[in-house]
């Protein structure tokens, strides 16, 4: 293992880091946007939502990471936690 190995896993957890976090603030928003249809569907929204939040994040983020942010920002949105 030589230094720059170190340094490129370490610059790639940064990124991954940093979609999750961007992943996360555009499902929120997405949420908000979809709210009446959110609160109409409950979890039955997680579905629907996939797939315009997939569109945005493919290629960044994995898509089971993206159900698993949208059903805790659901559950969230829901009053399901803080």
């Amino acid at each position: 293992i030589t230094a720059e190995m170190v340094h490129r896993a370490i610059e790639r957890g940064k990124e991954r880091l940093t979609d999750e976090k961007s992943a996360r603030e555009f499902i929120k928003k997405l949420i908000l946007d979809r709210s009446e249809f959110v609160w109409k569907r409950k979890e039955d929204a997680l579905g629907p939502l996939m797939g315009p939040a997939m569109d945005e994040l493919r290629g960044r983020i994995d898509g089971r990471r993206v159900s698993s942010i949208m059903k805790e920002e659901i559950f969230r949105f829901l009053g399901g936690g803080s």
